[in-house]
């Protein structure tokens, strides 16, 4: 079920993004490579690819955080005794509702947004680059 949800959920942003900044690169510069000798293996690797690093940065942490944030599917499908993701560590350790210890809380929080918040700093150029690539023309 986990497969069918990352196949047909997350998928098909990266398909949506990915179809939307493959369209606005110019035809020219396929054209131009292809005249220059480059075969399609080439033309993909060295020309498109690295054009592509702010869309690939963009899906990269989007789908990270809506993997890593993911709550309800895996408490169904693991349940509480067969291991836990952190969102559900979280959830889990609270304890009752009358009893909640709020400084272990936002303390947990704050360690499980560390990777996330890691990853961003990592791909900031790209993932602005990629934010803003088509909103102007020309």
């Amino acid at each position: 079920m986990l497969v069918v949800f990352i196949g047909g959920g997350l998928l098909s942003f990266a398909v949506f993004v990915y179809s939307g900044f493959i369209k606005n690169i110019p035809l020219e510069v396929e054209e131009a490579a292809l005249i220059d000798g480059a075969n399609k293996f080439q033309l993909f690797w060295k020309i498109l690819f690295p054009l592509l690093r702010p869309a690939t940065a963009t899906i990269v942490i989007f789908l990270s955080l809506w993997i890593w944030n993911e709550f309800l599917l895996p408490l169904i499908l693991l349940g509480p005794g067969n291991g836990v993701t952190i969102t559900l560590g979280v959830y889990m350790s609270l304890g009752q509702l009358y009893s909640i210890n709020y400084g272990q809380m936002f303390a947990m929080m704050m360690i499980a947004s560390l990777p996330m918040l890691a990853l961003f700093v990592a791909f900031q150029r790209e993932f602005i680059a990629g934010l803003v690539s088509g909103a102007l023309k020309g």
